[in-house]
């Protein structure tokens, strides 16, 4: 397992408080998923765990949490960790959302499934394979907006 600057684990922390807080705010249902290694059991030890379940009207969609930069106008995804959101998609059926807040102010979200990720955004990247989301890939909200709805805008993109 990599391990995560500091700073880094901080900023990650930083986002999953935003996106909490706009959950409560609009008191949407959910949980935020344990992420110590005993939640898993070993047989399924390439399964990610995203930060939240989140009910949305009739279904459940699960949302991993980004605090990160975008580097050259992508969001980069290591591919183990695409790779153990599939397995996620696969053994719950739930859909993996990421929030991804590229700013320190979290005033702007960045949202998309891991589904969106295609074969073509596979790169290297300094010397590593990795998922290259372009931002333009992404729908991009506000989510303190007064009049953003994220119950809605989840539901249409379901199906």
């Amino acid at each position: 397992m990599a391990r995560i600057p500091a700073a880094s684990r901080t900023r990650g922390v930083l986002a999953e408080q935003a996106f909490k807080a706009w959950l409560d705010r609009t008191r949407l249902g959910y949980m935020i998923v344990d992420q110590t290694p005993f939640t898993v059991p070993i047989t399924a030890s390439k399964v990610k765990r995203p930060d939240f379940l989140v009910g949305i009207l009739d279904h459940m969609v699960a949302v991993d949490v980004k605090g990160r930069d975008l580097f050259d106008g992508h969001g980069i995804i290591e591919i183990d960790e695409y790779d153990g959101f599939h397995f996620f998609q696969r053994y719950f059926g739930l859909t993996v959302w990421y929030a991804w807040y590229p700013d320190h102010g979290h005033d702007v979200a960045l949202l998309f499934r891991n589904t969106d990720i295609r074969a073509s955004h596979r790169m290297r990247l300094k010397g590593r394979e990795v998922c290259a989301i372009p931002v333009d890939a992404m729908t991009q909200c506000r989510p303190f907006d007064e009049g953003f709805d994220y119950a809605l805008f989840v539901a249409s993109c379901e199906g």
